[in-house]
């Protein structure tokens, strides 16, 4: 019952980031400066409401999700744009715990909803995917799929043996700053194309500084394990490395930077920070973590910031870690008509013209390229102006260029090779929660922790088919 609870909390908190990632920074900054307009996007990109008509006529898609997030909305613009076809939406309303009990017992009995939210189901469990259809050969049935058009590698990167068991919307990744405050740290920091924990955790030490100072405000030993856990753990070769000295040294070395009031695991970051946030923090923190969208970091402005840069955040080999959110599993049980109409709707979905402002999918990273674009257009002009307006910062160049500045960032983050956020089953990322957890309130040394990690998951590894 422990490690079932556990995973519920693990579960638990990545929603309560996604939720809490959408709520921080609010649409009124966004919307400061925004005349009721259409979403813009590339000239040369294709819009995929443009592709050619499938005929659905007659079908019926079923939809299992966790909560709303407009897809409500959404089947509601399909099902007028296709009037012989019917979208059901079986919505759990939040109800976490039921979500989970009930999808995966469905999926297994085969009663389970054609188009399936994957919070509740475990997408690195064998005896799971087996039940699921890839994605692959769905995308590239469809003549209009362009690859062009999609970040290809966050499907690589949450894909399984070359299968994409999960369709992910949208996704998340990480930005870094490094406090100006600290002598030398800025430009050394800025020699850096990329930034692992350990960089991070070299640049501590190599640029000490008097008084209680801490690594970034979101760092603990479990989120630093999350971000280099392949040092330790070879999920697909089903072997551990938890009880050496460099896993010991690893996260003693963590804990050592890691703030005594943090929160255990990923806390939630704000989309923009306040100056007066920004000045506090500096007087505490070498680092600031954020989510890409604090495009404040990503734009350059006449006054100087306590924070400089936005270096994206990986693991030691280089890899951005991705957590995929909005994702969707198809069941390997749907007939092919009703397969090629769950990814009609979501390509219906991603279709800018949609999107108009609906921050549905606000603090997160579209994988499909026209749509990021398009959702950057629309929000980066009310960003800037809450910043002119409400900080007093200008920025060293015109609005048009900064935001293709953006833009160009992203383009050029996304080529980096990326990683899976979600490392592990369930089971086994539960038990790196609780020891972990139990590490970070003191209940348990180093040394104890390495072991009891190692012994907890190489059984549970030995138990997955």
């Amino acid at each position: 019952m422990k490690i079932k609870q556990t995973i519920f909390v693990v579960l638990g908190l990545t929603l309560a980031l996604a939720i809490g990632l959408t709520g921080c920074g609010g649409n009124d900054a966004a919307n400061a400066d925004q005349p009721a307009q259409e979403t813009a996007v590339q000239d040369d990109a294709d819009n995929l409401a443009e592709a050619e008509a499938v005929d659905f006529d007659g079908q019926t898609l079923s939809i299992s999700v966790t909560w709303s997030m407009t897809i409500e909305e959404f089947a509601a613009l399909y099902m007028e744009a296709n009037p012989g076809v019917r979208i059901e939406i079986n919505n759990f309303d939040a109800d976490w715990g039921r979500y989970m009990e009930q999808v995966p017992v469905q999926l297994m009995a085969g009663t389970a909803d054609d188009l399936i939210d994957t919070m509740g189901i475990d997408l690195l469990d064998p005896s799971t995917t087996a039940l699921l259809a890839d994605w692959f050969p769905i995308l590239r049935a469809d003549p209009d799929f362009t690859e062009e058009h999609f970040f290809m590698n966050v499907f690589d990167a949450v894909s399984t043996d070359g299968q994409l068991f999960v369709y992910p919307m949208a996704f998340d990744f990480t930005m870094v700053s490094a406090n100006d405050a600290i002598p030398g740290l800025v430009d050394t920091f800025l020699g850096f194309d990329t930034v692992s924990p350990t960089i991070l955790q070299q640049l501590f030490t190599d640029f000490p500084e008097v008084g209680p100072f801490f690594l970034h405000d979101n760092h603990d030993a479990m989120t630093a394990l999350t971000w280099n856990i392949d040092r330790f753990l070879d999920f697909g070769g089903r072997t551990s490395h938890f009880d050496t000295p460099e896993f010991i040294d690893f996260i003693s070395g963590a804990r050592a930077m890691t703030s005594p009031d943090k929160m255990f695991g990923a806390t939630a970051s704000w989309t923009w920070h306040s100056p007066e946030l920004l000045a506090e923090q500096s007087q505490r923190y070498y680092f600031r973590q954020s989510i890409p969208q604090s495009f404040q970091f990503m734009l350059d402005f006449e006054e100087d910031l306590d924070f400089i840069g936005s270096v994206p955040f990986t693991n030691d080999q280089g890899q951005l870690v991705v957590t995929p959110f909005f994702s969707y599993a198809l069941n390997g049980r749907s007939d092919p008509e009703v397969q090629a109409l769950a990814w009609d709707f979501l390509k219906f979905m991603q279709d800018p013209a949609h999107f108009e402002g609906n921050p549905w999918m606000y603090t997160m990273t579209p994988v499909y390229r026209p749509l990021l674009h398009g959702m950057l257009e629309w929000e980066l002009p009310g960003r800037i102006s809450y910043f002119e307006e409400e900080y007093g910062w200008r920025l060293t160049a015109d609005r048009e260029q900064a935001i293709a500045g953006v833009i160009d960032a992203f383009e050029s983050v996304f080529e980096l090779p990326m990683a899976n956020g979600v490392f592990a089953t369930s089971a086994v990322m539960g038990i790196v929660s609780d020891v972990m957890g139990q590490f970070h309130d003191g209940l348990l040394t180093a040394e104890q922790a390495a072991a009891e990690l190692q012994n907890r998951v190489s059984l549970a590894l030995l138990e997955i088919g």
